[in-house]
């Protein structure tokens, strides 16, 4: 269900963006990423990224902002999965359009409440919203090819901050 370029990316306690060869990989800044650009990207990816996964915090766990994805978008059936992360579980959300992922991004620019990750999906290619990165991950390596021509000027690499688990996001 959730591989992608052989990684179980919903089980996983390391970034997938690590795990896989570059050639099966993209990432960008968050912050030098503008919505056209991002607009660009959803077009590139002209395969139906319709299902969105993104982690909350356990109520037990402490005070935290709750984040509210009917804020944003409709929903209209949706499922709790388990995570290798003990303190977050992963809310699964299914057929979400094109404009209903431009709306998260625009939401996460701006830092407000959102999950510590939010992954959109479907059989091929994963996209992978973290605090500082999107994250492209596909079985597609022309795919991933084409987006590295096409956004050269954006990609990013290891930039020299460490590599650091999901779980270390927490701390």
């Amino acid at each position: 269900m959730s591989y992608i370029a052989g990684i179980d990316f919903l089980n996983t306690k390391l970034s997938p963006f690590v795990q896989v060869e570059d050639r099966h990989r993209i990432r960008f800044r968050i912050e030098t990423l503008s919505i056209g650009a991002f607009k660009a990207l959803l077009e590139q990816l002209s395969s139906d990224l319709s299902t969105l996964v993104f982690t909350k915090k356990l109520e037990s766990y402490g005070p935290m902002k709750t984040f509210y994805l009917h804020r944003y978008i409709k929903i209209s059936n949706w499922q709790v999965l388990p995570c290798a992360i003990d303190r977050l579980y992963f809310v699964k959300v299914q057929h979400i359009d094109r404009e209903d992922i431009i709306q998260l991004f625009k939401a996460y620019r701006r830092k407000r409440s959102m999950p510590l990750l939010m992954y959109f999906y479907n059989d091929q290619t994963v996209m992978r919203l973290s605090p500082i990165y999107l994250d492209i991950i596909s079985d597609d390596i022309d795919l991933i090819d084409e987006l590295k021509h096409c956004f050269a000027q954006r990609v990013t690499e290891f930039d020299g901050l460490p590599v650091i688990s999901e779980e270390e996001w927490l701390k």
